[in-house]
């Protein structure tokens, strides 16, 4: 082989390099871009359902506290109930107290008086 011949045939196992490279290096870009974008697309699909998760126990804990107030008022209504009632008793016990004294000194007063008759 001469010299002209060596040198064709390197430069055509060259230009036959370059063109997988260029090839190999298209087909890597092209794997790397679809590779990019189906990783967008899962984002994209995966904010779009935290946003909709985020929102569905928003929802859910509004409607959590609405019936956690709802109880509050209940409770708050039950022991103001409660404490009227107390007073209710307290003040009925005392009334019951005055009305026992009031027969005692009655019954008193009528056996002094049949003493004297």
């Amino acid at each position: 082989m001469t010299d002209e011949e060596i040198r064709a045939h390197f430069d055509a196992t060259h230009e036959e390099m370059n063109r997988r490279f260029d090839a190999t290096q298209e087909e890597m870009n092209r794997r790397f871009n679809a590779t990019a974008d189906l990783i967008r697309q899962v984002a994209t699909r995966l904010e779009a359902h935290i946003d909709q998760t985020f929102g569905d126990l928003k929802a859910r804990f509004d409607r959590q506290d609405a019936r956690l107030e709802r109880h509050g008022g209940l409770l708050q209504g039950g022991a103001r109930a409660t404490i009227r009632l107390i007073e209710w008793s307290e003040n009925a016990d005392r009334l019951w107290v005055e009305r026992d004294e009031r027969l005692r000194q009655m019954d008193e007063r009528i056996r002094r008086l049949e003493e004297k008759s």
